[in-house]
């Protein structure tokens, strides 16, 4: 059952508050610390929330299925991929735009805070590396987790602790606050690696619908907060491990950190409800999740219809000749807005030299911008980096008109 315990502090290794009467002065040197329920004990979710779990994975296949597979990533996997990744670290206030991925990946440089685009980027592919091997047969385990943890913090102050079990206590609060004034202390080291391998056994083998799955394993995962940062990003990556897992995306991720952002506070109340003593309901987060998801797979269905229609509206316009290499581009370009010459090249399988003059004659027309970097030009396609976040923004009023 989830109990809170006493632990006591080393006092030379932790900075205090400089104001003593925060502390108690029978506690001196002690805090409390949640020690949660292991996920096998835990009660199973109201029928409500259980039907809604199975809408929710009803709705998520309908999106799997209208995405078609194609050379790497199917067309608009690509996008959701790092529209999941910049929603994710945006729920932490860290700042980072679709824009700032794509020239990071493309050119290795980036204008803004490079440390966080490199970290996306990086926990991007090394999600994707993930999904393919559990497609493969592969379990969801501890080091999988790890790895994407590792992928985030790179080039941050705490690249050090990436992918590391902790083996101190941490705490979640406001900024400067202590193990004093936290809001919330997740479980003391000692108790980490036995919740996370009763965690991943779970996410293998629970008989419950996958949404439901992936809902109580997030909630679980934030609760035990096993890294030393990066814990709320891995989490969510976390929900696309499941997903994939349990068959319901095989072929895309859901985008759900879009939804989650845009109810922040409602998203952190709706994971305080494992927090609390004894055998908490894990019907509230499996309710919360399952709305989320149904909201992220209908935003992902409009705005595939979208860029369907960016792609419509640029073969009007140039009218191609089928199968030239403008035919070929305006095909990839609507899910892969950021390319150059050699990248365009290998997804169309047409030679350089013709994709090159194609994509001249989509910049001439206006369709694409060129960015010179170095001795190669890279190709954009604002119209579609304008959908995303037009994407963005239907997401928060969506949530606000509930």
């Amino acid at each position: 059952m989830g109990t809170y315990v006493t632990r006591y502090l080393d006092l030379d290794d932790w900075m205090l508050p400089n104001d003593e009467d925060l502390w108690d002065d029978d506690s001196l040197g002690t805090y409390e610390a949640f020690i949660p329920t292991v996920l096998a004990d835990l009660p199973a979710p109201s029928s409500e929330a259980m039907t809604l779990a199975a809408q929710a994975e009803r709705e998520l296949g309908v999106l799997d299925d209208r995405v078609s597979p194609a050379v790497g990533l199917g067309p608009i996997e690509w996008l959701l991929l790092r529209t999941e990744s910049i929603s994710s670290t945006h729920i932490e206030g860290i700042a980072c735009t679709i824009r700032d991925l794509m020239m990071y990946e493309e050119t290795g440089t980036n204008t803004d805070d490079g440390s966080a685009v490199r970290g996306v980027a990086e926990a991007s592919h090394r999600l994707w590396e993930s999904l393919k091997e559990i497609s493969s047969g592969s379990k969801i385990t501890v080091e999988g987790l790890s790895a994407i943890n590792e992928a985030f913090l790179l080039g941050t102050p705490s690249a050090g602790y990436g992918g590391e079990l902790r083996e101190t206590q941490n705490w979640i609060g406001r900024p400067g606050s202590t193990l004093a004034t936290a809001a919330f202390v997740p479980p003391p080291p000692d108790e980490v690696e036995r919740l996370m391998e009763d965690l991943v056994d779970f996410c293998n083998d629970a008989h419950l619908p996958a949404v439901a799955v992936a809902a109580m394993a997030h909630a679980q995962f934030e609760t035990i907060h096993p890294f030393a940062d990066g814990n709320g990003r891995t989490g969510r990556a976390l929900i696309q491990m499941v997903l994939r897992a349990r068959g319901v995306m095989n072929h895309t991720v859901l985008p759900v950190s879009t939804v989650l952002s845009a109810d922040r506070d409602g998203y952190i109340d709706s994971i305080s409800s494992f927090q609390a003593e004894g055998k908490p309901d894990p019907s509230v987060f499996v309710t919360y999740l399952s709305r989320a998801s149904i909201r992220a797979a209908r935003l992902s269905m409009l705005l595939q219809g979208t860029l369907a229609g960016i792609s419509s509206g640029w073969r009007e316009k140039l009218k191609p000749r089928r199968g030239s290499a403008v035919d070929a581009l305006i095909d990839i370009l609507p899910y892969r807005p950021m390319v150059k010459v050699a990248e365009a090249s290998k997804m169309t399988g047409i030679s350089e030299r013709n994709v090159r003059e194609g994509l001249r004659t989509l910049a001439e027309s206006g369709i694409l911008t060129t960015h010179k970097t170095g001795r190669e030009s890279v190709f954009a396609a604002e119209e579609v980096i304008e959908a995303m976040r037009l994407y963005d923004r239907k997401a928060h009023k969506l949530v606000r008109e509930g």
